[in-house]
């Protein structure tokens, strides 16, 4: 059989390289400079230090007072122990510094997954390949985070290249049994995992349609390609005029039938080949400690979380939602568009594997890097071929090379130095986005009775951390913690409800928003007071509590 042969392919021009240099460092550059730590970390560290002290299975809540009595399952346990374990050997600027990592491998994982798209199709587009990795990063960025989300974002995107890669190699990489390892690990980090199974079915069912195409498709007068294409097993395939000689399959075998009885064995092994390897990545899915609980979570997520089901939560909102939303709608119609111009040369596991993933992405905006993953290699091989030129001249290299040392320098002088503290870290861009001062104020001057704390949903993870040894928390992050008639009468009734509910807590103590706070108006009405605020936020009491205030 013949093979493609990429050997003589020129080395990625200084421009291509350049480029990608700079998408990383904006990839680096947003942790550091813009974002602040994720709320969801800190309840991530809490629960791992439960994991240490209950042990690795199912484990009860003590982080809120609300959450539900029973044990209740940490999926992502594995990620949450590597996350307390980074806190508590290179502090919170190792988080951050892991974030910026984590952000630097999905933007290289997805260059990679393109340029390997692109040479399965014998094609090289330098500058394709940088808009569609940057496509990626409009898609993905605002979604990660030092969370385990995150890292199973990373191990999905190096599973895909692993497939992609293979596929250039006519499906007989010995690599691409890696995904299996790395199945292993994700169904111990994150819920996602069960889209690895998913994406190699997507392919097997592909393979099975090739073959059922190729065997009963009538034949194409005109078709471009001759026999000797019908013997290259893979790598035709997927080239251009690889889907003519699909059509004219039926003439190709009629004329030579050894070589169709060798083509139909390569087809056969083609679809058991993948079939296998998504049986394999489903059983691996079995390997975790948590698995009856991960499962139940899953279908709780999914189908019966109130939360998930309302734009209350950000990331679950649409993902066009807002200006910057927009921008990402208009690439993914024009993705989609761009493959459906091309529907002939796709082959259809790729088809199968991106219109899966437009249906996640349509169901949740947390689910585009997900959805980033396939559509950006698929972007970068079907989008209109643009010149790379433009990558070529000098001009632009130096250009870059001035841009890239300048941001490069900023991003270096503006990472925490050692003697930063975190509290002011938290607050640097946006004033408010984590209660520190009222934070202290409770931790100086609040003498706990019941230890119970009235908070908003975003900050409840951060003082479960900051303040866990004295308060138990309202409610956090965790929407699977939390009965779906709590979130109903917290978010989604009237101010009767909500008034009921913080009655019903017996709290010590709210830190709440200074505006737009769901509890205030009903804590006022309580008879509760405010003893302290300043712009951002305040701290109430009811009667009952004792507050100490210096003279």
């Amino acid at each position: 059989m013949n093979t493609p042969n990429f050997s003589t392919e020129k080395s990625d021009s200084i421009g291509y390289r350049l480029a990608l240099a700079l998408l990383v460092l904006i990839a680096v550059a947003k942790p550091i400079l813009i974002d602040t730590l994720d709320p969801d970390c800190f309840w991530h560290l809490r629960v791992a230090r439960d994991l240490r002290q209950q042990g690795i299975g199912p484990i009860v809540d003590d982080i809120s007072f609300n959450s539900i009595r029973e044990p209740w399952t940490p999926y992502s346990w594995l990620a949450e122990l590597g996350m307390l374990r980074v806190w508590e050997t290179a502090g919170w600027r190792g988080a951050v510094a892991i974030h910026a990592m984590m952000s630097a491998a999905f933007v290289l994982l997805i260059a990679a997954g393109c340029r390997e798209l692109q040479r399965t199709l014998d094609r090289r587009g330098e500058l394709n390949t940088i808009l569609a990795t940057t496509a990626a990063c409009v898609w993905s960025l605002a979604y990660l985070s030092f969370r385990p989300a995150t890292l199973a974002i990373d191990l999905l995107a190096l599973a895909a290249w692993l497939i992609l890669r293979d596929r250039r190699l006519m499906e007989r990489s010995r690599a691409i049994w890696l995904v299996v390892p790395i199945g292993v690990l994700l169904t111990n980090v994150h819920l996602t995992a069960i889209l690895l199974p998913l994406w190699l079915g997507a392919l097997a069912a592909g393979a099975m349609w090739e073959r059922v195409r190729v065997r009963f498709a009538p034949t194409r007068e005109g078709a471009s390609s001759g026999p000797s294409e019908m013997a290259r097993p893979v790598a035709c395939a997927f080239a251009e005029e690889s889907r003519d000689a699909s059509l004219s399959q039926r003439s190709t075998t009629e004329a030579n039938p050894a070589r169709a009885e060798a083509f139909a064995i390569e087809l056969k092994r083609r679809s058991e080949r993948y079939t296998l390897l998504a049986c394999l990545c489903a059983i691996s899915y079995l390997a975790t400690p948590m698995l009856p609980g991960a499962m139940k979570m899953l279908g709780q997520l999914q189908f019966q979380d109130v939360m998930v089901s309302t734009p209350i939560i950000a990331e679950m909102r649409p993902f066009y939602d807002g200006a910057f939303g927009k921008v990402s709608l208009a690439l993914v119609i024009f993705t989609v568009a761009s493959c459906v111009a091309n529907r002939r040369r796709i082959r259809a596991g790729e088809w199968f594997w991106l219109l899966g993933m437009v249906i996640f992405l349509l169901r949740l905006g947390r689910f585009s890097p997900l959805f980033a993953i396939i559509a950006a290699p698929v972007a970068a091989a079907w989008w209109p071929r643009l010149s790379d030129r433009p990558l070529a001249r000098r001009p632009v290299a130096l250009a870059l090379s001035v841009v890239l040392l300048i941001a490069g320098l900023r991003v270096v002088s503006n990472f925490p130095n050692v003697s930063a503290p975190l509290d002011p870290w938290l607050n640097r861009n946006v004033p408010g986005d984590y209660p520190i001062a009222a934070a202290a104020f409770v931790e100086s001057h609040v003498s706990p009775r019941t230890g119970h704390m009235i908070n908003e949903f975003n900050w409840g993870g951060y003082l479960a951390w900051r303040l866990g040894d004295r308060y138990q928390t309202f409610m956090d992050g965790r929407t699977q913690m939390h009965s779906p008639q709590f979130w109903r009468d917290a978010f989604l009734g009237d101010a009767a409800s909500r008034q009921s509910l913080v009655e019903n807590s017996d709290a010590d103590v709210a830190i709440l928003p200074k505006q737009g706070s769901l509890f205030g108006q009903s804590l006022h009405k309580l008879g509760w007071s405010t003893v302290w605020e300043d712009e951002q936020s305040e701290v109430m009491v009811p009667p009952t509590t004792i507050v100490t205030i210096d003279p």
